[in-house]
C-alpha cells in the first residue's frame, strides 16, 4: 500500500498533530493552519531524475513557456484555485478544466528554485532514496510560514497528458500526487472518502487525483471561505510589444497591484509587483507596461479591498510571446431573457492575408436577430438593457439571426469594410460586439454581448 504523509516540523507542538474533524457529514479534515494571501507562491526545484517526469515537451496554451515537471506541478496548484483555467481539452486525466476549488484561494507560480530550500520556502522537489511505502510528504508550519513538498526518488514519476500512457507498476502521476500534497500545504489532512484527492492511498496511477471531488471542494471552501463575488477575476491576457492588456471583472478603478513571476530563478518567491495601476471600461480592462524583471509564468491582480478575496486567479503570462497578440474578452455583459449573458468570440488566424475571421456570439435568446459592429476604441456606456463597450467611431456589419442554441455567426470579409475608415489592416487592433433584439428581456427590448478585443497581423 502506497501512502502519502503530512509531516509537521519537529518544532511544531503536539497539538499540531491533531487533525480536526469537520462538523458535518463530509470526510475531509483540517490540519488547523492556512496560508495568507502573501504565502501562496509555488516554486519547483526540478531535480526529478526520471525521464518520464519531464516528458511533456509540448507547450500548453494555458501554461505558456512551461513543460515537464514544472508544468505538472503548476497545474496541480491551479486546480485548487477559485476560477476555471483552460477547458481541460487534450488531457484525459483532467476533466472540466483546472480551478474547481471555488474558494477564496489562488496560487501564484514563481517558477524555478535553485534548491529544495528550507521549511517554509514553498517549494516542490525530489528527495533521494525511499521510505517504505511513502510516495511523498509535505512539511508545513502551523503558524502560517509556509511549506515544502518532497517526492521520493525510488518511485517513477510521469507527467503530462500522455494520451496513450497506460498504468505500470511503480509509476505514479506527478500532477495527481502534487495535487494531493498541495492540499496538505493549504491546510487539509487526509480524507476518509476513497474518491477524494485527499484520500491517503492513491489509485493505481494517481491520475484521478488531478481533479477535485465534492469532498475536497467542501474542505478547501471551509478553510478559505466560498469565493467572494467581488473578487477580481482575470479572463484573458494579451501582450503587444511591452504592453500587457488584461481583461476580466471587479478590478479596482485605481490602486490595483499587478503581480508577475520573477524572471530569474532562485528568488525568494516574492512576485514582481506593479503598483497603483488603473483600470478602465468599468473595471474590466487594464493596460500596463511589463516590468523588465517580469518573466514567463503567470500574472495576478491584487486589490486592497479586503483579504484573500482580493487576489485574483492566476493567468498564464508569456513575457516574449510569439505570433499575433491573443484576442481578449472584456466588459461585463448583462443577462438576457434566456438567463445568461451573450459572449463574443472569433474563429480566426488573426491574419489579414488569410482573411479567415468568423465572428460569433453565444448565449443570446434562441432565434434572436442582431448585428455585429466594431470600433478601434473601447467604451463603457449603459444603453438599452446592457452596455456598449465600444468607444466609436462605429462600423456596422450585416444583420444576423441566432440559431436555436442562441449562437450567431458572421464571416468577416476584410476586403470589404462597411466604410473606408473601417478598413482592418495588419498591426491594427479592433473591438467587436453583438447588439441583439430581446423583447422579453427588459424594458428596452434589446441587449449587448460582452466585447472582444481582436488584434490583426500579417
Amino acid at each position: 500500500m502506497k501512502i502519502l504523509r503530512l509531516l509537521p516540523p519537529a518544532a511544531a507542538s503536539l497539538a499540531a498533530l491533531v487533525l480536526v474533524a469537520p462538523p458535518s457529514a463530509w470526510a475531509w479534515v483540517s490540519t488547523g493552519w492556512s496560508l495568507d494571501v502573501t504565502q501562496r507562491d509555488v516554486r519547483v526545484f526540478n531535480n526529478f531524475t526520471d525521464t518520464e517526469a519531464n516528458d511533456n515537451q509540448t507547450l500548453d496554451a494555458n501554461f505558456p513557456g512551461r513543460f515537464g515537471a514544472e508544468m505538472a506541478i503548476w497545474k496541480a496548484s491551479v486546480e485548487w484555485g477559485s476560477e476555471l483555467h483552460g477547458d481541460g481539452q487534450g488531457d484525459p486525466g483532467q476533466g472540466g478544466g483546472l480551478g474547481s476549488g471555488g474558494a477564496n484561494f489562488d496560487a501564484t507560480f514563481q517558477g524555478s528554485a535553485l534548491s529544495a530550500g528550507q521549511v517554509g520556502d514553498n517549494t516542490h522537489s525530489e528527495l533521494t532514496g525511499c521510505a517504505g511505502g511513502v510516495l511523498a510528504f509535505t512539511q508545513s508550519f502551523v503558524d502560517g510560514t509556509g511549506w515544502r513538498t518532497f517526492y521520493y526518488q525510488c518511485w517513477i514519476w510521469v507527467d503530462g497528458p500522455e494520451q496513450n500512457w497506460t498504468p505500470k507498476t511503480g509509476y505514479y502521476d506527478l500532477q495527481g500526487i502534487a495535487t494531493h500534497e498541495y492540499g496538505h500545504a493549504l491546510g487539509l489532512g487526509h480524507s476518509t472518502d476513497p474518491l477524494a484527492t485527499m484520500f491517503p492511498t492513491p489509485p493505481s496511477n494517481g491520475r484521478t487525483w488531478r481533479s477535485l471531488n465534492s469532498d475536497d471542494v467542501a474542505g478547501i471552501q471551509a478553510i478559505y471561505g466560498v469565493k467572494d463575488p467581488n473578487k477580481p477575476v482575470i479572463r484573458g491576457a494579451s501582450v503587444n510589444g511591452s504592453t500587457l492588456t488584461i481583461g476580466g471583472s471587479s478590478f479596482a478603478s485605481v490602486g490595483n497591484e499587478v503581480w508577475f513571476t520573477q524572471r530569474a530563478p532562485g528568488g525568494n518567491g516574492d512576485p514582481v509587483k506593479s503598483l497603483m495601476v488603473e483600470s478602465s471600461v468599468g473595471g474590466t480592462l487594464l493596460d500596463i507596461q511589463i516590468p523588465s524583471e517580469a518573466g514567463s509564468g503567470d500574472v495576478l491582480i491584487y486589490t486592497t479591498l479586503g483579504d484573500g478575496e482580493t487576489l485574483s486567479n492566476a493567468w498564464p503570462f508569456e513575457s516574449q510571446p510569439s505570433g499575433c497578440p491573443a484576442p481578449l474578452n472584456y466588459c461585463d455583459a448583462l443577462p438576457n431573457s434566456s438567463g445568461t449573458p451573450s459572449v463574443m468570440g472569433a474563429i480566426s488566424s488573426q491574419s489579414v492575408a488569410a482573411n479567415d475571421t468568423t465572428l460569433y456570439s453565444a448565449g443570446s435568446p434562441a432565434d434572436s436577430f442582431g448585428i455585429f459592429f466594431y470600433s478601434p476604441t473601447s467604451g463603457h456606456l449603459p444603453v438599452g438593457d446592457g452596455l456598449i463597450c465600444l468607444g466609436g467611431p462605429f462600423f456596422r456589419l450585416s444583420a444576423v439571426q441566432a440559431d436555436a442554441t442562441g449562437r450567431a455567426l458572421l464571416p468577416l470579409d476584410l476586403t470589404m469594410p462597411p466604410k473606408p475608415g473601417g478598413q482592418i489592416t495588419s498591426g491594427s487592433v479592433w473591438h467587436f460586439q453583438w447588439w441583439y433584439r430581446d423583447v422579453p428581456g427588459g424594458p428596452s427590448g434589446y441587449n449587448f454581448s460582452d466585447a472582444l478585443r481582436l488584434p490583426f497581423c500579417d
